[in-house]
This record gives structure tokens, sequence and C-alpha cells, in this order.
């Protein structure tokens, strides 16, 4: 997974990367999390990694229950005023409509120890934007790059109605600005 070519991404080719849930699994345990520093601001184009038994489900989830259209991806780590508290960073998802991309879904991020193996992650909480969202509240997403720059960012999505972390829905983020 080194030498990956980012041209040629899309959801049918991220089987060649990661052919089964419990190599992606591998892979997120042998990464590191990104600092803050190295997120702070980028936005990820958004892939979710056909594998594992709820594949269907989580696609279903993702792109027609979950935001304002199919998912785009994210943007990680934002100065948003509006959405601050306890001075704690903010990160939205980005949903495609056909008409744009609109931010929606916002989570905290912080660095705490993964779910699955106590190492560091970087962890996305929505629980406090989205109370009354009966997918978005109890979800967590856990990061780990998959690169050494951040680049390509290796996620773990669980729902607290499914048994959050410990059952994901495996995705890829890739950077989309390198120079952002």
């Amino acid at each position: 997974c080194k030498n990956l070519n980012l041209d040629t991404i899309n959801s049918e080719n991220l089987l060649k990367w990661f052919p089964s849930k419990s190599y992606f699994t591998q892979q997120y345990l042998q990464s590191n999390a990104p600092s803050l520093e190295d997120v702070r601001g980028k936005v990820y184009r958004g892939y979710l990694v056909p594998v594992g038994i709820c594949w269907s489900i989580s696609y279903f989830l993702t792109n027609f229950l979950f935001g304002p259209g199919s998912w785009y991806g994210k943007q990680l780590h934002i100065e948003d005023k509006s959405k601050t508290v306890s001075n704690r960073a903010i990160g939205c998802n980005l949903f495609s409509n056909g008409k744009g991309i609109r931010s929606s879904k916002y989570f905290f991020t912080s660095i705490q120890p993964s779910f699955l193996d106590r190492q560091p992650s970087l962890r996305l909480n929505y629980s406090t934007f989205n109370k009354f969202h009966p997918i978005a509240w109890g979800m967590v997403d856990e990061l780990r790059m998959l690169d050494d720059n951040g680049a390509v960012l290796i996620g773990c999505g669980g729902l607290a109605l499914s048994g959050g972390v410990r059952n994901f829905a495996p995705f890829v983020l890739i950077r989309q600005n390198t120079n952002a």
C-alpha cells in the first residue's frame, strides 16, 4: 500500500489496495495517527471500501440517510467560530447533491486512543452536533495515515446502533489539495 497511485483511485480499485476487511484492519493497526496540524483545514475525498458483510448497508446509510446528498468526503480541523465549543477543533462531512458540494454533519476532532488497539488515532465524534439525527448521534470515526504525509487516511466508521468502531465500516480519505 505504500506505492499508491492516487490518480486512479475509485471505489472499485480500492479492492486492489484492501482485498478484505481483515487486510484493511491489519493496515489500520500498523498505521500512525496524523497530528491535528497534519490535517488542519485539509479537504479529503472519501471512498467507502467495498469489503465486509455490512458493505451494502454502510453504502446505503452513508449515501442515502446520513446527509443531504451522496457522501463526498470530509474537511478536517476547520476554524469555524460559529461551531467552536470550548476551543475544541471541529470538522465536517461533505456531500454532493448534484448542484455542488455542501457541508453538514459536523464533528469534534481530537487525538484519542483507538477503540481497536488503544494506540493514538484521530477521532471524529459526532454526538455534540447531531443530537437529533438517528444515524450521526453516537457516531465515531477513527483515522490513521496510510502514507507518511497525511495525503491518504484510512478510517473506521462506527455507529453506536451497530456496535461502534468494533464493527466498523472501512473508508479511505484522499487529500484533494496537497498544497493547502
